[in-house]
C-alpha cells in the first residue's frame, strides 16, 4: 500500500486553503482529511480555525451551497439533505438557514410534482396502489416530505383522491 507522508499544520494549511479555494468543505470533512493525512486532532482543529479566519471554510456558505446542488442538480428533498448535512456536523440552526435560502418554496413543490408524474409515466397500467406505493416510496427515499407527496400524488393522478395518509411515525422526519 503506498503509503501518503504525514503532513505538518503549515502543509496542511497552504493545502487545504488552496482546495477550499476551488471548492467548498465543511470543517467536519476538512478535520476528518487532516486526521487521516498524520495530524492530530488539536493541529487540525487548529488549521480549520486559521482557515475560518482567512474565509476559506465557512460551514453556512458550505451548508447554503450544499443545499443548492443536491436540489437543483439531483432532485433531492429538504429531509434527505437535512440527514447528510447533520452527518457533516453542520448545526441544526445552519441547516435550517440553508435550505430556507437555498430552495424556494414554489420550486421545491414544482420539483416534487415533476418527480412524481415522471415516476407515475414509467407505472401506467398497474393497479392503483401499487402506483401509489410506489410513488409515495420513491419521493420519500429522496427526501421529501410524505404529507407533501400525498398532495402531490392526488394532484398528478385522479385514481389516488382516496389516498389516505400512510403511518409514517415510525420513520424520524424532523
Amino acid at each position: 500500500m503506498n503509503k501518503k507522508r504525514p503532513l505538518s499544520a503549515e502543509q496542511a494549511f497552504t493545502r487545504y486553503a488552496a482546495a477550499c479555494a476551488m471548492s467548498e468543505m465543511c470543517a467536519a470533512d476538512l478535520i476528518d482529511k487532516m486526521r487521516r493525512r498524520g495530524l492530530s486532532r488539536e493541529d487540525a482543529e487548529r488549521v480549520v480555525e486559521q482557515l475560518r479566519d482567512k474565509g476559506f471554510v465557512d460551514d453556512r456558505r458550505y451548508a447554503t451551497a450544499f443545499a443548492h446542488d443536491k436540489f437543483h442538480l439531483h432532485r433531492w428533498g429538504r429531509i434527505k439533505i437535512a440527514r447528510e448535512l447533520q452527518h457533516k456536523r453542520i448545526d441544526r440552526e445552519l441547516i435550517d438557514a440553508a435550505l430556507d435560502e437555498a430552495i424556494p418554496v414554489e420550486d421545491y413543490k414544482l420539483t416534487l410534482l415533476r418527480l412524481l408524474r415522471d415516476k407515475w409515466a414509467g407505472l401506467r397500467g398497474k393497479e392503483p396502489e401499487q402506483v401509489r406505493a410506489a410513488m409515495v416510496r420513491y419521493a420519500v427515499s429522496r427526501g421529501f416530505e410524505p404529507t407533501l407527496v400525498f398532495e402531490a400524488i392526488k394532484k398528478i393522478n385522479p385514481e389516488c383522491n382516496d389516498l389516505d395518509e400512510m403511518d409514517f411515525d415510525y420513520m424520524d422526519l424532523d
